[in-house]
């Protein structure tokens, strides 16, 4: 993964995720690091996975993220 980040950020904001997300999250967490994502890339990534249930990201360190993701947008 490129930019600021880590394993240790990915791997913990992957274990934040509920129960139901969990797989999804770990997912999204392999594919980041297979497709060499920015760690920005992998934030709005997370975003909308746990845009789902209404929940922020919260990043370790970091405040939760308040971005809106536009899923239909092109």
């Amino acid at each position: 993964m490129n930019g600021i980040g880590s394993w240790d950020a990915a791997i913990a904001t992957a274990k934040a995720a509920p129960p139901e997300l969990l797989e999804s999250a770990i997912e999204i967490v392999d594919r980041a690091f297979a497709e060499n994502m920015t760690f920005a890339q992998f934030t709005v990534e997370m975003q909308a996975l746990f845009n789902r249930l209404a929940i922020p990201v919260q990043l370790p360190g970091n405040a939760p993220s308040t971005a809106v993701i536009d899923e239909d947008a092109e």
